[in-house]
C-alpha cells in the first residue's frame, strides 16, 4: 500500500494488530492524571482521574502496514446489502465505494403531552426549531449501504480533514473514490445508514 494513497489509518489499531499478529510488545509508559474536577463525585460518573498509555515501537506504522499485508487482506469484503433488521456483533469488513461530506439538520420542537385513561399522547407545537448543522464523512458503497464515519481528526493525512468546513462554502462537492476496512457497528441511524468506525481508508486506482 502506498503512503499517497492513504486518506487515514488508525494508527493504534495497526499497532494493536501487529502487536497481536507478530507477539512483538512496544515499550509501554502508564500515566494517570488527577482532573481539575477530581473531588466531584456524582452517581454513575467519575471523571476525576484518567490514565494514559504510550506505547514506543522500534518501526513505523509505515512499516507495520508492509508487514500485515496477509493479515489485513484475511478480513471479508463487504459484497451485499445489510438487512435493515439485520442484529448483530460489531463487524469488520473491506468496502468500496465513494466517501463524501455529508450534512444534517439538528432540529427541536415543542410538544404537548396528555396523558389520559387511553394513555399517553404527544403533539407536536409550532415549527420545527433549526439549532445547527452537522458536517461529518460517509461512504457509500457499490452495494447501496452508506457508512456514517465516526472518524478521530488526528488519523486524517494531510490535513483533509480541513474539508468538510469548506464544503458549501468555497468547495462545492467532495468524492474520493476508496478502499477502506471499517468497523461496522450495530447502530442504525435514521437515514438509514450503519454507523462506522474507520480503520483504513485509502483512495482506489492511484
Amino acid at each position: 500500500m502506498s503512503f499517497h494513497q492513504l486518506i487515514y489509518l488508525d494508527k493504534e489499531f495497526i499497532s494493536d494488530l501487529y502487536e497481536e499478529s507478530t507477539g512483538k510488545s512496544p515499550s509501554v509508559n502508564i500515566t494517570k492524571a488527577e482532573g481539575a474536577n477530581a473531588g466531584i463525585k456524582a452517581m454513575f460518573l467519575s471523571a476525576g482521574v484518567s490514565s494514559t498509555e504510550s506505547k514506543t515501537y522500534t518501526i513505523s506504522t509505515s512499516k507495520m502496514l508492509t508487514e500485515l499485508k496477509s493479515e489485513l487482506a484475511a478480513y471479508d469484503e463487504l459484497d451485499y446489502k445489510i438487512d435493515k433488521q439485520l442484529a448483530f456483533n460489531s463487524k469488520y469488513f473491506w468496502v468500496k465505494g465513494s466517501m463524501s461530506v455529508q450534512k444534517t439538520t439538528v432540529t427541536r420542537q415543542k410538544q404537548n403531552v396528555k396523558i389520559d385513561s387511553s394513555g399517553m399522547k404527544k403533539e407536536n407545537v409550532g415549527e420545527p426549531e433549526i439549532k445547527g448543522e452537522e458536517k461529518y464523512f460517509s461512504i457509500k458503497d457499490n452495494n447501496e449501504n452508506t457508512f456514517p464515519l465516526i472518524a478521530t481528526s488526528e488519523y486524517f493525512t494531510s490535513s483533509l480533514l480541513d474539508l468538510i468546513n469548506l464544503t458549501g462554502t468555497v468547495v462545492e462537492t467532495i468524492n474520493f473514490e476508496v478502499d477502506a476496512l471499517i468497523r461496522v457497528l450495530p447502530a442504525r441511524t435514521s437515514f438509514n445508514g450503519w454507523v462506522a468506525i474507520p480503520l483504513i481508508i485509502r483512495e482506489s486506482g492511484s
